[in-house]
């Protein structure tokens, strides 16, 4: 349905500059196994970076690549998370779970602490953006924007059809709002972290199986790593 030359993705040549031409490779051609090497080289690359750190910065940019051509090929199916995982996962090339001794060792710090304040002022950028938007949104200023939601039935699971404008649909409403103005302070306040991140977690879990954007809400979940998980830090 997305990949074979009989498939829904509408589809044209674009000519680029060579290095630009490398992320349009798929739709460029109509070869549907080229597709799935893709598909395979980016769940290879994945499972690669998990199991072990050696050559992480090589295996991520395997992954950006082989994301950023998936994507590129199906770009009409895609949501906001999908776009955002591809810069994620530029910056994580720049991440490195191997720390030796030597000359390179300096550079090695310098280029992994790169990526990860990136990563982190990345994450601040799309929550501070997406709060001014929703201030600027007459919809959400009033408090009905999350049950116009649930009034798209493409957008919430059935036993949500409908909900009408309330108490609770008005605090969710502000509550998000609120959440997405202070993440960029409250995040970097270390006994508010933590606390701060289960409520966006809860929050993304609510995006991704009630309202039905699974990938963009998944990916906000992980993203938060790079402000919890104690292994991935900036280093000395």
């Amino acid at each position: 349905m997305l990949f074979s030359d009989s498939g829904i993705i509408y589809q044209n040549d674009v000519h680029l500059s060579w290095w630009r031409q490398a992320v349009f490779l798929l739709f460029n051609t109509e070869s549907t196994p080229l597709s799935f090497v893709f598909v395979i080289v980016a769940f290879i690359s994945a499972l690669a970076v998990i199991i072990t750190p050696k050559f992480s910065r090589v295996l991520f940019f395997l992954l950006w690549l082989s994301i950023n051509n998936i994507n590129n090929k199906i770009f009409s199916t895609l949501s906001g998370g999908d776009h955002l995982l591809q810069h994620f996962l530029f910056f994580s090339i720049f991440l490195s779970g191997n720390y030796t001794e030597g000359k390179w060792n300096d550079i090695n710090k310098v280029f992994h602490n790169t990526g990860l304040v990136a990563l982190k002022i990345q994450l601040c950028f799309v929550y501070a953006f997406a709060g001014y938007t929703k201030l600027l949104d007459p919809d959400w200023m009033n408090g009905t924007a999350v049950s116009d939601v649930f009034q798209i039935n493409d957008f919430s699971l059935p036993a949500y059809y409908g909900v009408e404008s309330g108490f609770f649909t008005m605090l969710l409403n502000y509550t998000v709002i609120a959440y997405q103005l202070l993440f960029s302070v409250f995040v970097w306040i270390q006994p508010l972290k933590k606390w701060f991140l289960l409520i966006g977690v809860v929050q993304h879990l609510f995006i991704a199986f009630i309202l039905g954007l699974p990938s963009f809400g998944l990916i906000m979940i992980v993203a938060y790593a790079v402000f919890h998980k104690p292994n991935i830090k900036l280093v000395d």
